[in-house]
């Protein structure tokens, strides 16, 4: 779903631009050949407040742009017949075995800072599609470590061109991709001080991803 909120724009009945003096004002909020007529001007105040909050709309802002990008990937993987979450997993696992661990549900939950049976949920969808498998951590051990198998390691070479997230992000300068870093550390930084919640999972950053026990 795509939509536009723009500025109300002042109109007389005869369309042209007007003010809070023309007879019968309309305001009119456009969005290609779609449009919401405003006549009232109580109408117009609640409009005003339902599109006023500006902390809201830069959220909404945050939220609507994460789900372009992720559509645009979408479309880069569906080649591949994975998803954005399958391929996130699929890197994760990979990257938590390059450091050393096993690759265990949990240990992949937090990475993705996601709650562990949504994880297990999506480990097993991924395994129906011959993406992943289990196995035992250790001889006798019960706990069992996520491993990709021949087809989810092919899905994985294939999915970090990632040329969608290259094209996108390459529209900024090296000063705009210093500064987001900044605001979206801030911004993170604040919704886990919200959730009561502690830094424990890896986190990227412009030189590579932070650990932290």
């Amino acid at each position: 779903m795509h939509f536009d909120i723009i500025n109300p724009v002042p109109r007389a009945p005869d369309g042209k631009a007007g003010g809070i003096a023309c007879i019968a004002p309309i305001f009119v909020y456009e969005h290609q050949d779609y449009r919401l007529r405003i006549a009232d001007l109580s109408r117009v105040q609640k409009a005003n407040n339902l599109f006023g909050d500006s902390d809201y709309n830069l959220w909404a802002m945050v939220q609507l742009t994460r789900q372009v990008m992720s559509a645009a990937r979408e479309i880069e993987l569906s080649q591949y017949g994975i998803s954005t979450i399958e391929a996130s997993l699929l890197f994760v696992i990979h990257a938590i075995e390059e450091t050393g661990k096993p690759a265990t549900p949990a240990e992949i939950a937090r990475w993705l800072a996601r709650k562990p049976n949504s994880v297990t949920e999506l480990l097993t969808r991924m395994a129906k599609k011959g993406l992943v498998r289990k196995v035992s951590s250790s001889p006798g051990s019960h706990t069992k470590r996520i491993v990709l198998t021949g087809e989810g390691q092919r899905a994985y070479d294939r999915s970090s061109e990632r040329l969608s997230i290259h094209h996108i992000i390459s529209r900024l300068t090296e000063d705009e991709r210093r500064n987001l870093w900044s605001y979206l550390e801030k911004l993170r930084n604040g919704a886990m001080e919200e959730l009561g919640a502690k830094q424990t999972a890896p986190w990227p950053t412009p030189d590579g991803w932070r650990f932290e026990d």
